[in-house]
C-alpha cells in the first residue's frame, strides 16, 4: 500500500513535519511526500531526502496555485492521502483527491493555524485572502471541514 504525504509548502519548514510522518509511516508502507513549493525550491535542510517527494513550483499566490492544482493532484498516486495541516495547499488538495478518487483522507494538525491570523485586521485578511493561497479566509473553511477527514492526528489535547 502506497500513502502520499502532502506538505503544504515544500519550500518550507512545514515539510520538516511532513518527513517525520512520511520516516514513520515508511516502516510498514511505500510512501511519497507531495505538494506545492510555495517559495524559492525544496526546503534546504530536506533538499536531499530519501523519501520520494513529487512537487511543483507555484509560488504564494492564490491563482499560480489553482493553475498548478491538477497536475499536483494528478501526481498524487497513494491509497491513503495524508494531508499535512487544514490549508489549502494540503487538506483543500487532499479533500479534491479524495473526492475525484474515493481514497481514504488523514488529516495531521500540529498548530492551530487560525492562531497566525487572530492579530490581523479585516483590512490585512482581505489583501491576505488575494495574496496568498493558505490565506485566513481558505484556512478558516478548512478549519470548519476537519471533520470531513476520515481520520485525524494531532500533536496536543488542544488540537
Amino acid at each position: 500500500m502506497r500513502v502520499s504525504v502532502i506538505t503544504a509548502d515544500a519550500s518550507g519548514n512545514t515539510l520538516g513535519r511532513a518527513y517525520i510522518l512520511a520516516k514513520v509511516l515508511q516502516q510498514r508502507f511505500d510512501v511519497e511526500i507531495a505538494g506545492p513549493c510555495l517559495g524559492e525550491g525544496v526546503w534546504e535542510p530536506l533538499s536531499g531526502m530519501d523519501i520520494p517527494l513529487k512537487t511543483t513550483a507555484v509560488g504564494r499566490s492564490p491563482f499560480g496555485y489553482a493553475r498548478h492544482l491538477m497536475g499536483l493532484l494528478g501526481r498524487l498516486s497513494g491509497d491513503v492521502i495524508y494531508a499535512q495541516r487544514p490549508l489549502a495547499t494540503s487538506f483543500g488538495l487532499g479533500l479534491l483527491k479524495r473526492a475525484l478518487s474515493r481514497r481514504p483522507l488523514i488529516l495531521d494538525m500540529d498548530d492551530w493555524e487560525l492562531s497566525f491570523y487572530k492579530p490581523m485586521r479585516l483590512q490585512s485578511k482581505v489583501k491576505n485572502l488575494l495574496l496568498n493561497s493558505n490565506s485566513y479566509w481558505s484556512t478558516k473553511l478548512l478549519e470548519r471541514l476537519v471533520k470531513k477527514a476520515d481520520a485525524v492526528t494531532v500533536t496536543n489535547p488542544f488540537l
